[in-house]
């Protein structure tokens, strides 16, 4: 059936959190008094990722950067274990109140040129996704915004089937947009909706029948049009 409804993952989808984080990592560094070299900066960076991101068979399958929202903490400790706890913890807090995620440049003409002739809405795994779309005044353009929580996060069908009831629209009808393979790609695919596959990253995992694959969104028009 035509496609009539397109849903979106929102981080690392339409938010460009590597580039919040690095922001915050200097600005985090810098409050702690902690020096803002290139070495101090990977060793964060390397926490941060053994937090955030979910690997399978050595090939990152989730990027979670939505959880430095709720324990920056974590990676901070980890990645200084030997410095003062105040200053290690006083880092950590300038870094998540620095933590503004920005749309990623070409995300407003694809939502506009989308906006035009689909429905659009959001899937997301983050607890703050409404808030979040809000405050960038984005949240106007979508027709719902879904929330998934435990025990049906993405990939849980369940999810995917919640979304689309509330955009009352159905799997076959719909078109699922995100950079996560295992819970964007896999997840929306085992529900029925078709997939594209935003690989920013260059994850390099083998595209599965039914998914398409674009690495930024300004090609997801024209992708779109030509199977939807």
């Amino acid at each position: 059936m035509p496609a009539t409804t397109i849903l979106f993952d929102l981080d690392d989808t339409l938010i460009d959190w590597p580039a919040a984080i690095d922001r915050a990592i200097d600005g985090g560094l810098a409050a702690a008094e902690l020096p803002v070299e290139r070495l101090t900066r990977e060793s964060l960076w390397e926490e941060i990722r053994a937090y955030t991101w979910l690997r399978r068979d050595g090939r990152i399958v989730d990027r979670a950067h939505w959880k430095l929202l709720f324990e920056p903490q974590v990676p901070w400790r980890r990645a200084f274990p030997f410095e003062r706890k105040d200053a290690v913890a006083a880092g950590s807090k300038h870094f998540r109140e620095l933590l503004e995620v920005p749309l990623f440049p070409d995300a407003l003409a694809t939502l506009d040129q989308l906006g035009a002739r689909y429905t659009l809405g959001v899937l997301s795994n983050s607890p703050t996704a409404r808030y979040a779309l809000t405050k960038l005044g984005l949240a106007s353009r979508f027709a719902a915004i879904t929330m998934a929580d435990d025990p049906y996060r993405k990939p849980h069908r369940q999810a995917f089937e919640d979304a689309c009831a509330a955009l009352d629209s159905t799997a076959d009808t719909t078109i699922y947009v995100g950079d996560s393979f295992a819970n964007d790609i896999e997840g929306a695919l085992d529900a029925g909706l078709r997939a594209v596959w935003v690989d920013r990253f260059g994850d390099g995992h083998p595209l599965p029948f039914g998914a398409w694959r674009v690495d930024r969104l300004s090609k997801l028009p024209d992708v779109i049009e030509s199977f939807a």
